[in-house]
This record gives C-alpha cells, structure tokens and sequence, in this order.
C-alpha cells in the first residue's frame, strides 16, 4: 500500500495517546490498529507512550507538606490591569518627551524643525522676534469700534 503520509501519523498519534486514556471511539481505535499494522515508527511510538504511562500510573503518589495555592482569577486580572497602565503610562510618557521635549535645546520635535530652519518655529527661536512680539503685545491696540464711540 506504500508508506503512511506524515499528516496521517501526525493524526494517528493523537489518536494512539487519547486511547491509552479510553477517549477515543471504536472507530477511532480500529483506526489506529489499522494504521499500527502498516507503520512501524507509529508501532514505536505507541510502544513507548505505553511504557511511559505504564511507569506513571505505577508511580506512587506524593504527599505535600505545604499548601499549593493559585491565585484567583481577580488577582490576576487586576495584575493584569496594572501591568497595562503601567505600560501605557511609560508609552506615554515616551510619546510626549519625544514629540513635545522639555526644551528647545534638548530635541524633540520643535527644536529639529527649527535647526532645519524651515517653517515658522525657527523665527519662534529668535530672542529678537520674542521681543518685538512682547513689545506689541504690551502696546494697547484701539479698536475701530473705540473710533466710532467718540
């Protein structure tokens, strides 16, 4: 008949373990013994899972001296919370120190456009334009509609 395909073993395999613990159906494990007949490394295979759950079900059971306790299904959840903010808040803070940066001679953003000198954040950079800007801002500005009130 020729040698079984890899998938077929694959599946078999599943198969020859989930019956060594009675899981499988009657059809299932004529299957198996099917495919037993005709592939010699499934043949090993289930020689040796049988051995190894021989020596398991033969070992004896071991007492524990001290509680084993899981935690609960809350804890968990609310680690898992507090890893999330954890690592939103230092995404965060990534975030805004690299586009905002605490000045304009330590980078970010504003600072890269202004050693490029293109747009308007390189004149922002100027002592002279900022004082000019704090001149006219200090001298009071009439209004048209003041004009007309007189």
């Amino acid at each position: 008949m020729g040698q079984p395909s890899f998938s077929d073993c694959e599946r078999m395999r599943s198969v020859i373990s989930a019956s060594l613990d009675g899981e499988v159906s009657e059809v299932e494990q004529a299957t198996a013994h099917g495919h037993l007949a005709e592939c010699g490394d499934c043949r090993a295979y289930a020689a040796s899972l049988a051995e190894t759950a021989r020596m398991l079900q033969a070992t004896p059971l071991e007492e524990v001296s001290f509680p084993i306790v899981l935690p609960s299904h809350r804890l968990r959840l609310a680690r898992t919370m507090q890893l999330g903010a954890a690592a939103a808040a230092v995404v965060a803070t990534v975030f805004f120190g690299v586009t905002v940066g605490t000045s304009p001679n330590e980078g970010g953003l504003s600072s890269l456009s202004a050693s490029a000198g293109n747009g308007p954040a390189a004149y922002l950079q100027s002592p002279e334009y900022e004082l000019r800007m704090l001149q006219r801002a200090s001298v009071p500005v009439v209004s048209a509609h003041a004009h007309y009130a007189r």
